[in-house]
């Protein structure tokens, strides 16, 4: 059960570093990992998108370019624009570059009760300037305003260190390449372990785990035990929807998504040529893969045909049916989710020292409420706090669960939602993976 919830902020620059550390690790590690060439790809744009922002206070965007091979001139840009819309009227807001990264400071007039949209203009050293999102104007990047939302503040008492122990083991993973095992272990003095990049939990309950390493999806139900083959021996993040289909993507630039139907037959095969892709989930349109902080992007049509990466762009939305969760500042985010009947939203604000950390998932829930999973930190520790809301924004319970695997490289996916009534935290052992089972009270 919950725990009783009554047991100098840095700019998104930070943030943005953080992210952009954490994007070029995916690629490396997706690259030195996987035996095939890396294809040749056209410049792309990175950016941490933001879904939500406080009215009236300013907002930091930054955006940096990366090109194959590296160090292309198209990618060393060299002065940038921000274009802006607000109460209907595009404005425009100059950046500053450096070290080929664009950094713009949204005024806080420009951020309404019901947010602002806007793109960018990157000009290189040589070549076309680079639009993002590459349709401007016609899908610019949507950000919604928290006016309404309902304020909490968390007791200063709280502590990283009261974390729940776990209900009981849903899963391990020893290592190996048997059956019911995953990943390499120590196969050189040294190095450590690859474990499996990422789980899903599908419609009846079972566990899917991603064991790129063996070239196999593992799935784990109260049927049995059953292997599929891999689509690509990557790293890959890994979703299941209710029909029993499984998506996959690749992590990092030059991706590529696929879906196979619940017999691991596969069913089509698409190129992600926006962002750099770090999770894939289900959707009522299908598919979406998160190219970004606060960009999805759908990757298939009718029939299963591949997108382009103008179709993917016009997709393009800042949630999977309507939940996100954002941070403002290192020690305040905020979170909308449907209801059923219209949205709620919530900006809730750390103690001291406690900061804002990876954003797991937003799940609504049936009495009009959610289940949040944020991450925390601070200087000594981390952990994952599980959040209960009402429909109203209310802080109805939490719970702190320990930090999940560092090891399992799609890390969005290291804690997930089983229904009924329980959270699933994939955890790093000496001897493998363990994937712990909380029971909440959703």
């Amino acid at each position: 059960m919950f725990l009783s919830p009554h047991g100098s902020p840095r700019g998104r620059a930070v943030l943005a570093g953080l992210l952009a550390g954490v994007v070029a690790g995916s690629v490396a590690a997706a690259i030195a990992r996987s035996p095939a060439p890396v294809p040749e790809v056209r410049a792309r744009v990175f950016h941490a998108a933001p879904v939500l922002a406080e009215p009236g206070a300013p907002v930091e965007l930054r955006f940096a370019a990366a090109c194959e091979p590296v160090g292309t001139p198209a990618c060393e840009v060299r002065s940038a624009t921000l274009h802006v819309r607000a109460d209907g009227v595009w404005r425009e807001v100059p950046g500053t570059v450096e070290g080929g990264e664009a950094a713009f400071i949204v005024p806080g007039h420009l951020v309404g009760d019901d947010g602002f949209a806007y793109y960018a203009e990157l000009v290189p050293e040589r070549g076309a300037p680079l639009t993002y999102p590459p349709s401007g104007p016609v899908h610019p990047i949507s950000v919604g305003g928290t006016a309404g939302f309902a304020r909490v503040r968390l007791p200063s008492d709280l502590s990283l260190e009261d974390v729940r122990e776990a209900d009981g083991l849903a899963l391990f993973l020893p290592w190996g390449s048997g059956r019911g095992e995953a990943g390499l272990a120590d196969a050189h003095p040294g190095e450590e372990a690859l474990g499996p990049s990422s789980f899903a939990v599908g419609p009846d309950g079972a566990l899917y785990v991603a064991d790129w390493v063996n070239g196999r999806i593992q799935v784990f139900s109260e049927a049995g035990y059953r292997e599929l083959p891999a689509p690509a021996r990557t790293t890959l993040d890994l979703a299941v929807d209710g029909a029993g289909r499984i998506g996959l993507v690749g992590l990092g630039m030059g991706a590529r998504a696929f879906l196979l139907g619940p017999d691991g037959r596969r069913l089509g095969t698409f190129p992600v040529p926006l962002g750099a892709p770090a999770r894939i989930a289900p959707a009522v349109d299908g598919m979406r893969v998160g190219i970004g902080p606060g960009q999805w992007v759908p990757v298939s049509g009718p029939g299963g045909r591949a997108l382009s990466a103008a179709d993917q762009d016009a997709g393009r939305s800042g949630t999977i049916g309507g939940a996100a969760s954002q941070d403002l500042a290192e020690d305040r985010f905020a979170a909308t989710w449907p209801t059923g009947r219209g949205t709620a939203g919530v900006v809730v604000e750390l103690p001291a020292g406690i900061r804002v950390g990876v954003e797991y998932f937003v799940r609504p829930l049936h009495d009009g409420g959610a289940l949040i999973a944020r991450g925390l930190w601070s200087d000594e520790r981390m952990a994952v706090g599980l959040f209960r809301f009402s429909a109203n924004g209310e802080l109805e319970g939490l719970s702190l669960l320990p930090e999940p695997s560092t090891r399992m490289d799609a890390r969005f996916s290291t804690v997930r939602f089983r229904p009924p009534n329980q959270v699933l935290v994939a955890r790093d052992r000496a001897d493998g993976i363990a994937i712990e089972r909380f029971e909440v009270m959703p």
